[in-house]
């Protein structure tokens, strides 16, 4: 599969923690829908527009872009797209358009940006619970990818302050219940992934960093 060879932070294996139901059901229903446009008839050649396995590949770049917010999944797909000499569909161009309104600096919707957020705050919770950061360092560390991957500038500070009053709100929290999910159902590999997330990922310049004030 093409892989983005000119960013590096793109390529971060960033593991994301189980979004919520609704969420996930919504980004299952596009999965779907690719597959199912790369498995329709192309009327012009009477086969289908790609074989099972490239539809599968392509359906989960889609996947993957919408539940981590980076853009490189989507340049990996007009890749693949390019070297298995395969259409660009409308159900995968409008993923492509808003992948380029991103990039041009298009003012995102509230539902974007609030989904953006939350991926920072998830990836700010396994920063803490699988690779033992503090949350000054995480909210750093989720800031600046966010920042430079996502199309939409974030404060560490923010994040920083912002955090406890949603993940650690409840009994149990929502870091409680990922403290939980690792004990009952400890993977290594997840563990791994999470402290070499932390070893890698940059640390946040003066102007994403922000000023903390309680």
């Amino acid at each position: 599969m093409a892989q983005d060879k000119t960013d590096k932070t793109d390529k971060t294996p960033l593991r994301q923690a189980k979004p919520m139901i609704d969420r996930e059901s919504r980004i299952n229903v596009e999965r779907r829908a690719i597959y199912k446009a790369y498995m329709a008839v192309n009327p012009q050649t009477g086969r289908t527009y790609a074989d099972p396995i490239q539809a599968s590949i392509l359906s989960h770049l889609v996947k993957k872009w919408q539940e981590t917010h980076t853009n490189s999944y989507m340049d990996d797909a007009i890749s693949y797209c390019e070297a298995m000499d395969l259409p660009i569909l409308n159900q995968l161009r409008k993923h492509l358009a808003t992948v380029a309104d991103i990039r041009r600096g298009k003012k995102l919707s509230k539902a974007q940006r609030e989904g953006i957020k939350n991926e920072a705050f998830r990836m700010i919770c396994n920063l803490i619970v699988y690779a033992d950061a503090t949350l000054s360092e995480a909210a750093g560390k989720a800031a600046a990818y966010v920042s430079s991957n996502m199309g939409y500038k974030l404060k560490a500070s923010s994040l920083e302050k912002e955090y406890p009053t949603i993940w650690r709100t409840g009994k149990p929290s929502a870091e409680d219940l990922m403290r939980s999910h690792k004990d009952e159902c400890p993977d290594q590999s997840v563990i791994d992934g999470w402290v070499e997330n932390r070893r890698c990922l940059p640390e946040p310049s003066f102007e994403v960093r922000g000023n903390r004030r309680n």
